[in-house]
């Protein structure tokens, strides 16, 4: 999530996008993992002149929550959208712990950016991007 980079949607920015619009009549139970796509490139560029991170993969995220968290935050940052208000039946998904401080020590990251400002940046991009009207909501 982020700033939209590329002329198809991503998937994240996707789930974003279609809870925006209302295509989910329900929040899902779900957790979502993120990272700032501004952070993965950074990561990209200190890794071509990093001797550390020769020869090894990494994973970018930045944080795990439940979707429900995801929801609420964009109900506040875009109160006019049709997010979902209802919650699926069943147990809350547990999000999937990812170390990332192997990415931020090798590749000199200093942090990821927040939730909050991904989010809040994502929003901006779709209401200025081709993909929909954010009228339209």
């Amino acid at each position: 999530t982020g700033p939209i980079l590329q002329p198809v949607l991503n998937t994240s920015t996707s789930v974003v996008l279609d809870l925006l619009k209302g295509r989910n009549q329900l929040i899902p139970k779900s957790t979502f993992q993120f990272v700032d796509v501004r952070d993965v490139a950074n990561a990209h560029v200190n890794a071509i002149s990093s001797k550390v991170a020769a020869g090894k993969r990494y994973l970018a995220v930045a944080g795990c929550v439940p979707m429900v968290d995801v929801v609420d935050l964009l109900s506040r940052l875009a109160p006019e959208s049709k997010c979902p208000t209802m919650m699926e039946d069943g147990e809350q998904k547990q999000c999937i712990q990812v170390d990332s401080e192997p990415i931020l020590d090798d590749l000199k990251l200093n942090s990821y950016r927040s939730l909050d400002l991904t989010i809040a940046d994502t929003l901006a991009e779709l209401r200025r991007s081709p993909f929909y009207g954010f009228e339209d909501i």
